[in-house]
């Protein structure tokens, strides 16, 4: 999760390097007011804890996809080195299920991952001090 503000001076979004679970824990660490330049004019801004807002952190998504794909593609080395590498190819409920596996867990654990992300950033958006 990424906070961001819109700059007064500029209407130009920065980020806010900063780990909070949601605005109370933000107000409480930083006050209700709090000064932060502008990346891109340069300008001091007093932003209030209301106009700050949560937004999707590109890493993480990347980092998941990246955990996802590299699973798949275990697993189905493992399936390839396992049932078709020198036997027979059984292609049966057996081989099916392996290979449903194969997409299926990688997926759930990328929609976990995701899915508890964006929940975070509802949190966050929602609740106003």
């Amino acid at each position: 999760m990424r906070l961001a503000f819109i700059c007064k001076y500029c209407s130009e979004e920065t980020q806010l390097n900063f780990v909070v679970g949601d605005r109370f824990r933000f107000m409480v660490k930083h006050g209700e007011n709090y000064s932060c330049r502008c990346e891109q004019c340069g300008a001091l801004n007093e932003i209030h804890v209301n106009r700050i807002y949560a937004r999707t952190n590109k890493l993480t998504l990347i980092v998941s996809l990246v955990f996802t794909f590299g699973m798949m593609i275990y697993l189905s080395n493992h399936f390839y080195t396992n049932y078709v590498s020198g036997r027979t190819l059984n292609i049966g409920l057996r081989g099916v299920g392996i290979v449903t596996i194969g997409l299926a867990i990688p997926l759930f654990i990328w929609g976990v991952l995701y899915a508890a992300e964006l929940g975070r950033i509802r949190r966050f958006n929602d609740h106003r001090v």
